[in-house]
């Protein structure tokens, strides 16, 4: 998978062309031709910028294949930047996006409080919501509409159960490959003794951090599976027609 930033001197830009010249990701496209822009139908929205875009580099190494995807930082927290997709939407001329992708940090929120709340800042914005679909904990789909066009929205809460702690974000993915990738016992003992907040955790951790990046890129993906679950099976959604029998009916 390639992704192609929609603001070329953000810092998540800077970020992905990094980890990508750093890890020989090779995922980073800055240029589109006409048939590429033609062929764009995704856009990847990050919540929180830092490390959701690093992370998101090295799941599109493994998610190989020559599709394009776009990729930004939201301009607005949290579920409130639900409420620019009208504006991302027709946000690249020369192409119409069917699918939103948007990653973000369950925090200390209740999952279900999480989902309510998306469906509500999308009506709220003008934008129908024909029926969602749980396919996982962490991981929502909605199909949707907005002045007479269809779309489908992703919406990918970071955030592991084998992390014992008080607030779930995508530092919890790096602490567990850091157990599973790299066999770091102290980090396990952390864990298992329960955390306030992985993102602090991974703070301290600053020196293991180009060695986890280099497992993660290295690792199967089964074993990317097991550590990104939610990120992997939604963006595999990327290559797959997403209209089918039972998505007309609300759930």
């Amino acid at each position: 998978m390639r992704l192609y930033p929609l603001e070329p001197t953000s810092r998540v830009t800077i970020n992905i062309a990094s980890a990508s010249r750093n890890f020989q990701l090779d995922v980073l496209i800055t240029k589109l031709s006409k048939d590429q822009r033609k062929s764009l139908r995704s856009i990847i929205l990050l919540a929180d910028g830092t490390p959701d875009d690093i992370v998101t580099a090295f799941l599109a190494k493994h998610l190989d294949g020559e599709n394009i995807v776009a990729i930004a930082k939201t301009h607005r927290t949290r579920l409130g930047a639900l409420g620019l997709i009208p504006t991302h939407l027709k946000q690249i001329k020369g192409t119409e996006i069917e699918k939103l992708f948007f990653l973000m940090d369950q925090e200390d929120e209740e999952l279900s409080g999480i989902y309510e709340s998306a469906s509500t800042m999308l009506e709220r914005h003008g934008m129908t919501v024909k029926f969602q679909e749980r396919m996982s904990k962490r991981l929502r789909k909605y199909c949707c509409s907005y002045g007479g066009r269809e779309f489908t929205l992703i919406l990918i809460v970071n955030g592991l159960d084998e992390i014992n702690s008080s607030s779930h974000t995508i530092e919890d993915h790096l602490l567990y490959a850091g157990v599973k990738l790299l066999g770091l016992r102290e980090l396990e003992k952390m864990m298992e003794k329960g955390i306030e907040s992985s993102k602090d955790i991974w703070k301290t951790q600053r020196d293991k951090w180009e060695s986890v990046y280099r497992r993660i890129r290295n690792a199967s993906i089964d074993k990317i599976g097991k550590i990104f679950p939610q990120h992997v099976e939604g963006l595999k959604l990327i290559t797959q027609n997403l209209s089918s029998s039972r998505e007309h009916q609300a759930r």
